[in-house]
């Protein structure tokens, strides 16, 4: 089947960036990004059917241009701002949520978004909530299925271990349980207090530290790119 597609871009300074933006039902990629970008119009149509759509001001950011609080920072009706992180591959977007107690989208939405093909492409949506008990602020999570997590399993072997994330499938890390894995590991007198776990991503230091019962992580955490998407 016979496809044509027309792309209409403001001029930009390029530089090498490796960044993907999707909407659906279009994806646009782009491999060189400095400044930051609006795409005015996608048309696309097959030829039978031609089927021909435009959105305007989806843009995109690089991360030189602003900050991630910044970024987040900004209000419009409509329009979900967030910011895209990977550590060791395993990729969540944010959402600054801390405004209002219920979510600023729906599961069903984060499913969309969370969709590789025709969404963002993530292993699940990360909302930083209103704070309780003087936090300045609390987690909720909608994975990639729409489900919430509770607690991650796995099978876990000599502090080498794969992933598998209820509602996310295989990943290439996961950070909360390479933490339990080690608790688990120095209950049952297996590991010492501070080693490293290798995940398919790379490996994390996790320590358990006896002085105040804390465990912590230490490894990479990326920014990938800013975004705003039309909900």
């Amino acid at each position: 089947m016979a496809t044509a597609a027309a792309i209409s871009l403001l001029p930009t300074a390029m530089k090498s960036r490796s960044l993907s933006l999707t909407s659906s039902p279009f994806r646009f990629f782009s491999s060189s990004i400095q400044s930051p970008m609006t795409l005015k119009s996608i048309a696309i149509c097959s030829g039978k059917k031609p089927n021909l759509r435009s959105f305007s001001s989806l843009s995109v950011e690089s991360p030189e241009t602003s900050t991630p609080a910044s970024f987040l920072d900004r209000k419009e009706s409509g329009i979900l701002h967030f910011v895209k992180y990977h550590g060791l591959g395993n990729d969540f977007i944010l959402v600054d949520n801390r405004d209002s107690v219920a979510p600023k989208i729906t599961p069903e939405q984060a499913v969309k978004l969370c969709d590789r093909n025709f969404g963002i492409g993530a292993d699940g949506v990360i909302f930083a909530m209103p704070g309780t008990n003087g936090t300045d602020y609390t987690m909720r999570i909608f994975n990639s299925d729409g489900s919430e997590p509770e607690v991650v399993f796995f099978s876990p072997s000599h502090l080498k271990m794969r992933v598998w994330e209820r509602g996310a499938g295989a990943t290439l890390a996961c950070g909360t349980g390479a933490c339990a894995v080690v608790v688990s590991a120095v209950l049952e007198g297996r590991a010492m207090r501070s080693c490293t776990v290798d995940l398919p991503g790379g490996p994390l230091d996790i320590e358990w530290r006896e002085d105040d019962n804390h465990v912590y992580m230490t490894g990479p955490a990326e920014l990938v790119f800013y975004g705003s998407i039309p909900l």
